[in-house]
């Protein structure tokens, strides 16, 4: 959940600076260049085709823009006002339908033929009724043979790569301080980034996510009962077969 920055008094009037501001610098570029290989290998080797795309949980809108730019006609939905309000400039060429959507609630203007929800956008459910409600809902939106590309992160990413503690990093110009607290479960992180805004000034940007460790069963259990054919389970690292030692769960379906 965002946090709001607070300006002092007699500061200028511009508005705070909110994460979706900064993510691309901060968070997107070392995930986006780890995922776009793995998601055209898949389509290569599946020759999947698609005119019609629906990047859920879009967040700053990079694969809204890079699909765009194939071509492809796309439309995205975040449950962050911040998050469409970037995508919408960052992807003003196109025009995009860029929507405030929750991931359970997911409502399109008609069935598209691909459904992507990346970077362990569904680990940001609370539970394992969430994650079947949503799956549903993903088939809801597709057309009949419609495919789902998504990745969740595993239990070992969650307490073991991450687990309870502090990191410090300096990213460009962004100082980060993440802090991190894992409960059975559940993984919670805290970010505090300062960026630097001037005449020696830094503002003061906060976020706050908890992300649930799924069972790789509680997972394709959930993709099945929703009506998707499990064609891939990958580990996104090492392109072998998915498993709880994995850090990071990557999927291709297909609605039956």
């Amino acid at each position: 959940m965002l946090t709001p920055t607070h300006i002092p008094p007699g500061a200028p009037t511009t508005p705070p600076l909110t994460f979706a501001d900064i993510y691309d610098r901060v968070v997107g570029p070392d995930y986006w260049e780890r995922w776009w290989p793995v998601f055209d290998r898949l389509v290569d080797t599946h020759q999947l085709t698609f005119a019609t795309v629906c990047d859920v949980a879009c967040g700053t809108g990079e694969t809204v823009r890079r699909l765009s730019r194939r071509g492809v006609t796309v439309s995205g939905t975040d449950l962050c006002p911040d998050m469409i309000r970037v995508a919408t400039t960052k992807c003003a060429r196109w025009r995009p339908l860029l929507q405030v959507q929750p991931m359970q609630a997911l409502q399109l203007p008609q069935p598209v033929e691909l459904i992507i929800c990346a970077f362990d956008s569904l680990n940001m459910l609370a539970d394992a009724d969430q994650l079947v409600t949503t799956l549903h809902r993903f088939a809801s939106q597709l057309i009949p043979g419609g495919h789902l590309i998504c990745d969740l992160v595993t239990r070992t990413h969650l307490a073991e790569t991450w687990g309870s503690g502090e990191i410090s990093a300096q990213i460009d110009d962004i100082q980060t301080i993440w802090h991190t607290h894992w409960q059975p479960d559940t993984l919670t992180i805290h970010l505090s980034a300062f960026i630097p805004t001037g005449e020696g000034h830094t503002e003061r940007v906060v976020q706050q996510v908890t992300e649930t460790a799924f069972p790789q069963t509680v997972i394709e259990t959930a993709m099945t009962d929703a009506g998707f054919e499990l064609l891939e389970a990958r580990d996104m690292d090492s392109w072998g077969a998915g498993s709880e030692q994995s850090e990071r769960l990557f999927y291709l379906l297909r609605k039956v």
